[in-house]
């Protein structure tokens, strides 16, 4: 629900207001609105009210008081501090005589399924060791099969053997829900059941004192180390960690992780919800899509790129940039060892990418993605409210990496991607694009002209790319020879399994589509949309696949023969525009609720709040919402100001 601040004293009378008393997550209330309100925060769409420094929202969307010879009005409402806590919400008849309905939904609510102890290991490289092994090989010998899969093979297996020969593994004793406690704790813990159980033979003044005494001492330990635990969280270097412990602590999703099914029941298990989130995923691919109703598209003489060289020296500079701290791919070959071990490497992998390109082949390894589900909008019990985030192999995303930068320079050379373009591009970004075209609106303004803009956005459009079109795009643009092959097989039989809790899917085919989590997919997709802007005798401006038209109100025929136009190329390229999300905005002479509420949520994350703690956690979590694209916005009056300035009073929370 996207909630819009409302002023409702003149419209609403509040009776009573019942919160929890830690995060207010869900309100108890009894809140009298009468119908102008009612009209006026529903266009809105939803009523957002202000609690302390928490912004909740109202969950319901109908009258729920009826009485003859009266207006309909709201009462009874459902406020919660997150719009995805209530589901299923129902409005069933009234009890007895009572003029109210009767209310009836689901609260989604974080349940841990963990053990109170469990044991983590933890495994350590010995790194020099591990770089002594691999440089004492003759990988010249070790890889000269014909086929690269082979070669692929041995490569992969020999590096995690010796991964495994040369790491050391500890085993610690903790609580996945308490990370804080320490074996010092646990051993309290023993002593206090100890006591009370000689109190409860005895039951004498000395030995309940005994108890008690300890008690409060276990009680001191435990805040004292979870005090301490929060502070190596944020004083740590990597900020993943922190990001970890904020998501758990504000987490709405239970781990239990299920989806409904076609029948409304839910699943029972991560394999078929994993199953269920994948049928969803493929069911959005393209099939092949003919050719035959193609405008001609001529090759500009000269412009051509055919190969692409993989030396050992660029593999090493891309090597040592790489983030260690990132999650392997589906050959299980970790970032960290790449990273580490860059010197020894750069030379098989020259040799393996070498083989690749000049055989025009991949391994399957390098042709498979694992998805991880993330939630977008609506119900999170249904699996199309999700988005498809793909991990691919690290190996494949460096070749990747030096034919994007070999396509930049060539792509550049030419100005294939039209300056319109503002996504992916080196050099520019959502500020630039808001800025072009925030410049040109005015300009029309003050000459006392009115603008329409329109906002169009492709459907899925990195997942529908028809492959056999994407092909015929890139040889238009002057990309053949073994570049072209590489691709074309970089781009066919793919595979990709949804993981959900550790638990793989089957693996399903990508029928369509660029790469999404693959370092060329993007680029790929801006060649396939590089002629759009051409199309339009409107000004436009792109950032991937979402497009911004506009012009004057004198210009408006202009404007609707360009909505004409995309929509053609729309249907003959396979990409079909988002009704949903394409939108018209008309220009003529708040985003600090937001900032607000987020900063009260992560003031209750930590056990105790002080000004070092909640500067950083501003800076990392809070200062990316109220500055971004500031250039853009930026309040000059000082009114405006004040209530941007306003978000950073960490005092007032405590």
């Amino acid at each position: 629900m996207n909630g819009s601040l409302f002023n409702l004293d003149s419209h609403c009378r509040v009776i009573r207001v019942f919160p929890t008393k830690k995060r207010p997550d869900v309100f108890q209330a009894i809140l009298e609105i009468d119908r102008l309100a009612y009209e006026t925060v529903m266009k809105r769409g939803g009523l957002v009210v202000g609690y302390d420094h928490c912004v909740v929202y109202d969950a319901l969307e109908e009258c729920t008081r009826f009485r003859s010879g009266q207006n309909p009005s709201l009462l009874d409402l459902i406020l919660i501090s997150n719009p995805d806590l209530a589901t299923n919400l129902n409005y069933l008849p009234p009890v007895g005589k009572s003029d109210h309905v009767l209310l009836e939904f689901n609260i989604q609510v974080a349940i841990s399924i963990s053990p109170k102890k469990t044991s983590v290991t933890k495994t350590f490289l010995d790194f020099d060791k591990l770089n002594h092994l691999l440089s004492s090989v003759d990988w010249e010998n070790e890889l000269s099969s014909d086929s690269l899969d082979d070669n692929w093979l041995k490569f992969r297996n020999m590096l995690l053997i010796w991964q495994i020969k040369c790491s050391v593994s500890k085993t610690y004793i903790t609580n996945p829900s308490k990370p804080w406690l320490n074996p010092k704790i646990f051993a309290l813990i023993g002593q206090k059941k100890s006591l009370w159980q000689k109190f409860r033979r005895s039951l004498s003044i000395e030995d309940y004192e005994s108890h008690r005494k300890l008690s409060n001492t276990l009680s001191k330990q435990i805040k004292l180390a979870k005090k301490g635990y929060e502070e190596r969280i944020v004083n740590s270097d990597n900020p993943k960690s922190l990001f970890k412990f904020v998501r758990r602590v504000l987490a709405i999703e239970a781990k239990e992780f299920r989806l409904k099914r076609a029948d409304d029941t839910l699943t029972t298990s991560d394999y078929e919800t994993a199953n269920l989130f994948a049928h969803t995923f493929s069911h959005i691919y393209n099939h092949t899509l003919s050719q035959s109703k193609l405008p001609d598209h001529e090759v500009t003489p000269g412009r051509i790129i055919t190969d692409v060289s993989f030396d050992r020296e660029s593999i090493l500079r891309k090597l040592q940039t790489i983030k260690p701290t990132a999650c392997p791919g589906p050959d299980n070959i970790s970032p960290s060892i790449l990273r580490n071990c860059s010197h020894p490497l750069s030379f098989p992998l020259s040799l393996l990418m070498e083989q690749s390109f000049h055989s025009s082949t991949l391994p399957c390894d390098w042709r498979t993605a694992y998805i991880t589900p993330i939630h977008k909008s609506g119900n999170r019990l249904k699996a199309n409210n999700y988005r498809p985030i793909s991990l691919t192999s690290s190996v494949v995303k460096i070749m990747e990496s030096i034919i994007v930068d070999r396509l930049d320079s060539f792509t550049s050379e030419f100005a294939i991607i039209p300056k319109e373009q503002y996504g992916f591009t080196k050099g520019k970004s959502v500020e630039t694009n808001l800025l072009s075209c925030l410049n040109d609106w005015s300009s029309l303004v003050d000459l006392g002209k009115s603008v329409d803009v329109v906002y169009l956005d492709f459907a899925k459009a990195f997942d529908k790319v028809p492959i056999n079109l994407l092909i015929t795009k890139l040889k238009t643009h002057g990309i053949s020879g073994r570049l072209l092959a590489w691709i074309t097989h970089f781009l066919s039989d793919r595979k990709f399994s949804v993981k959900v809790n550790g638990v793989l899917s089957d693996f399903f085919d990508v029928l369509s589509g660029v790469p999404q989590g693959s370092v060329l997919g993007p680029k790929l997709f801006l060649l396939y949309t590089a002629d759009i802007p051409g199309l339009f005798l409107s000004p436009c401006a792109m950032f991937a696949d979402d497009i911004k038209l506009y012009n004057d109100t004198d210009n408006s025929f202009t404007l609707q023969e360009d909505l004409n136009k995309i929509l053609c190329w729309s249907e003959s390229w396979g990409l079909p525009l988002n009704k949903n999300k394409c939108v018209v905005l008309h220009i003529g002479k708040k985003k600090y609720w937001k900032a607000n509420s987020r900063m009260y949520i992560l003031h209750q994350c930590f056990t105790k709040s002080n000004l070092p703690l909640m500067s950083k956690l501003f800076k990392i979590f809070v200062r990316p919402v109220l500055e971004f694209a500031h250039p853009v916005w930026f309040p000059d009056r000082l009114q405006d100001l004040e209530v941007y300035e306003r978000v950073q009073r960490f005092e007032d929370m405590g």
